[in-house]
C-alpha cells in the first residue's frame, strides 16, 4: 500500500510538473537575418527595412560569393549559409521560422564602385 501511495505520489507531481509549461510546445516564429557577411566583408543588415548591403571597390568581382548567414534561433534561410551567389544583380533571401509559417524575405545588394 506505501509502494502505491509513493508512485501515486510521483505520477501526480510529475504529471503536475510536465503540463505546467504550455511554451515548451511553441514553436518560434523568429526570423530575422542577424548577421551576414561574403567576399571578406560583413554586410550591413536593416532591419526595418529588410535589406541587406555593402560597398565593394572597383574591380571587385560579385558573380560568386559564399555567403554566411546568421539568423534567429531554429530559423532557415534561403538560399543557405554556404552557398555560392552571384551578386551581379540583387538576390532575395527568405527566412523561414521553426512555426514554418512566419516568413520574413530580405533583399541583398553588393555594389561595386566605379572609380
Amino acid at each position: 500500500m506505501k509502494k502505491l501511495f509513493v508512485f501515486s505520489l510521483l505520477f501526480v507531481v510529475f504529471v503536475g510538473f510536465s503540463s505546467c509549461d504550455g511554451k515548451k510546445d511553441k514553436k518560434s516564429d523568429a526570423c530575422d537575418i542577424t548577421a551576414f557577411s561574403a567576399g571578406g566583408k560583413s554586410w550591413s543588415v536593416d532591419q526595418t527595412a529588410r535589406t541587406i548591403t555593402v560597398n565593394f571597390d572597383k574591380g571587385t568581382a560579385v558573380n560568386a560569393l559564399s555567403v554566411s548567414i546568421i539568423t534567429s534561433e531554429k530559423a532557415i534561410v534561403d538560399p543557405a549559409s554556404g552557398s555560392t551567389v552571384d551578386f551581379t544583380t540583387s538576390k532575395k533571401f527568405t527566412v523561414t521560422a521553426e512555426d514554418n509559417k512566419t516568413k520574413k524575405e530580405y533583399t541583398a545588394t553588393a555594389t561595386v564602385s566605379q572609380q
